[in-house]
C-alpha cells in the first residue's frame, strides 16, 4: 500500500502502532469490565468503531480506481482534488481519440504506469 520510498519505515510504524493498540486494548479490558461491566465495555468499543467508520466514510477520500501516484499527489498538494485529475484525464483521452491515438487505460493492468504518468501496455 505504501510507496517504495517510504515502504520500510511506514510498514514498521504501522506494525508497531498495531501492536501498541492491541496491547492497550488487552491491558484495559479487565479494568473496564470491572468499572463498566460487560455491556458498558462492549458499548464503549462499539462507539469507537462507529466513530472510526464515520471518520473513514466522511473524511477519507475514495481511492478506488486511482493509482498510487494520484493518491500521493492528492495528499501532497491540498489544492488538487481527484475531480480535477479525472477531468484532465478525460480531456486527454478525448484528445487522443480525436487524433486516433487511443491510450491504454490501466483497468486491466493496475500499476502499469510510465514515467510520464500514462498507462503502458504489457503487450
Amino acid at each position: 500500500v505504501f510507496p517504495n520510498n517510504i515502504r520500510a519505515t511506514a510498514s514498521g510504524a504501522s506494525g508497531s502502532s498495531s501492536y501498541i493498540f492491541a496491547f492497550a486494548v488487552n491491558k484495559l479490558y479487565y479494568p473496564m469490565l470491572d468499572t463498566f461491566h460487560l455491556w458498558g465495555t462492549l458499548y464503549f468499543y462499539a462507539a469507537i468503531s462507529v466513530v472510526g467508520t464515520l471518520y473513514m466514510y466522511f473524511v477519507m477520500p475514495e481511492t478506488e480506481g486511482r493509482t498510487l501516484r494520484d493518491i500521493e499527489e492528492h495528499f501532497a498538494d491540498k489544492g488538487k482534488t481527484f475531480v480535477t485529475n479525472i477531468r484532465r484525464a478525460e480531456k486527454k483521452r478525448h484528445a487522443a481519440r480525436v487524433e486516433g491515438q487511443e491510450e491504454v487505460r490501466g483497468e486491466d493492468n493496475f500499476g502499469m504506469e510510465g514515467e510520464d504518468g500514462k498507462y503502458i501496455s504489457r503487450f
